[in-house]
């Protein structure tokens, strides 16, 4: 049979049909009959009792295709359930809670760089633009963000984009787009070198014949699905919420039944004689009803129910609720493992049980919420940050990149413990000669242990340790000369040492003689 003629970047970037294997020869020899294909065939047979077999009742079960969850059904969870809400925003609001720090060669003397970025982030509200677009790519299943330049008219937008053209100061915005209000046109990206290989290579905004091309959007997606449901999907991923409808559907219907019952947990019963035959003429039945009713308000307002000894009797019927916090709490736990968030995360409950803190299941959290950074939104920066840089320096730095901050913050008392433990470990390799008074002191800097701290300290420390190098290779010359052979521990460089012990070399004194050599 013949085949289409394909490039490998065609063959790559697009399969219209999955390939259907026919069964292996093992298969047909093994006399596997149209059963093992048309029901869910189990390992474990037991021909007597009919386990594995077409006798068994449980192979007849079996999943099948699902339709994708409704947008409409997607906005009526995210505005009327708070769960729904909550699951669809928890992670995006953690991934960026701590938010990031960013670097490039160089940095270290020129901070005012930093700042321009960091302010140029405040005023386009990055963070809450990137917040927001992780948001409706779980929500949806895909979003995308849109820069806007000012030099780039609406003629070059189909066209693509040489990073190098942003200007500074070009960047004026970024615009969120969710997948319902934009598509793909139709041409894929066949570059078999293009990293984004299979993607739309460009997008239209919905009512509109406005065309971005790839490199002027940045793309962030929802749950990951194979790739022909990706396709079914018109090239977008599914919704977060579409495996979790069932468990939010029982999880509301639970609620829904618990509070119900909380209006009818006793069920009050009068016996009356004769009852039958009163209501059986019409002055009868209005009487019992008003008896009926007399009763009610009484109990209702003085707490005292009064009947007639002899021809009334009183029952309480209580509803028995044991059990029931078990098994909602099984509903609540069956949610969580489904969002892949800790039990006091989404609900905001403490954990139960004796010694329990939960921090074992914050800190898998958090380490779920560092992969998905990497995973989702780190693709997405690296791509954002080609913008924002550039429009922010006017160039892009070498050597430039983001690091996401911590989301575990420690205790004073942790932090404490680890500062010790730093500190003595920087003192046994500062004593076996490994670092020098300016390495730890550019250690302490970058760490931002001491908020006084200055680059000029630093500068200072490691002036002090080219003067005890030097010192301590007078040591060794002079020991050499004169013949010394008790030197003190560690060496002749503690002569050296000692001699700088009343030399305080302070920044500012750094500073007058940096002055004084330019000068001379």
């Amino acid at each position: 049979m013949g085949r289409n003629v394909k490039t490998f970047g065609a063959a790559l970037s697009q399969t219209s049909r999955p390939v259907t294997p026919p069964p292996t020869q093992e298969a047909m020899d093994a006399g596997l009959s149209d059963f093992v294909y048309g029901m869910q065939q189990m390992a474990l047979q037991n021909q007597k009792v009919g386990i594995g077999t077409p006798r068994d009742q449980r192979a007849y079960s079996d999943y099948v295709p699902t339709a994708p969850i409704h947008r409409v059904v997607i906005e009526a969870l995210f505005r009327g359930s708070w769960l729904g809400n909550r699951i669809i925003s928890c992670l995006p609001e953690d991934m960026v809670r701590a938010w990031r720090k960013v670097k490039w060669d160089g940095l270290d003397d020129n901070d005012t760089d930093v700042k321009m970025v960091q302010r140029l982030e405040k005023k386009l509200r990055v963070k809450q633009k990137l917040l927001s677009a992780s948001k409706w790519a779980r929500a949806y299943g895909g979003c995308i963000l849109i820069p806007v330049l000012r030099s780039q008219p609406d003629e070059v937008l189909a066209e693509p984009l040489d990073y190098d053209q942003i200007e500074k100061d070009d960047l004026v915005g970024f615009q969120v787009v969710d997948r319902w209000r934009c598509n793909n046109d139709g041409t894929i990206i066949r570059d078999p070198l293009d990293p984004e290989l299979g993607m739309p290579e460009r997008y239209r905004l919905a009512e509109s014949s406005v065309s971005l091309h790839h490199t002027r959007v940045i793309r962030l997606e929802g749950r990951e699905m194979p790739y022909f449901i990706w396709r079914a999907n018109a090239l977008w991923h599914d919704s977060v919420l579409q495996i979790l409808i069932n468990n939010l559907k029982q999880y509301d219907s639970a609620v829904a039944a618990l509070t119900t019952m909380m209006f009818q947990m006793n069920v009050d019963i009068i016996m009356q004689s004769g009852l039958r035959a009163a209501l059986s003429t019409k002055n009868g039945k209005a009487n019992a009803l008003e008896r009926f009713r007399q009763f009610v308000l009484n109990k209702s307002f003085n707490g005292v129910g009064v009947l007639d000894k002899d021809t009334e009797e009183y029952q309480r019927h209580p509803y028995t609720f044991s059990g029931v916090d078990k098994a909602f709490d099984k509903v609540m736990h069956d949610v969580c493992g489904a969002a892949d968030v800790p039990f006091t995360r989404l609900f905001g409950q403490s954990p139960a049980g004796m010694n329990a803190t939960g921090e074992s299941d914050d800190r898998h959290y958090y380490d779920h919420v560092a992969a998905r950074r990497e995973e989702h939104l780190d693709p997405a920066l690296n791509k954002l940050d080609e913008f924002l840089i550039r429009s922010a320096l006017g160039y892009m730095p070498e050597g430039y990149e983001s690091e996401w901050l911590p989301l575990w913050q420690p205790t004073d008392t942790e932090k404490a413990q680890t500062e010790n433990t730093k500190a003595q470990t920087a003192q046994i390799h500062w004593n076996m000669g490994c670092v020098d008074e300016g390495i730890v002191a550019g250690d302490l800097y970058a760490r931002g242990v001491y908020a006084g701290m200055t680059k000029q300290h630093v500068k200072a420390a490691q002036r002090v340790a080219r003067q005890s190098a030097a010192a301590q290779e007078q040591g060794f010359a002079a020991a050499a000369q004169g013949g010394i052979t008790n030197l003190p521990p560690g060496g002749p460089g503690k002569l050296g040492k000692k001699a700088l012990q009343n030399q305080v070399v302070t920044p500012e004194k750094l500073e007058d003689e940096e002055d004084e050599n330019k000068g001379g």
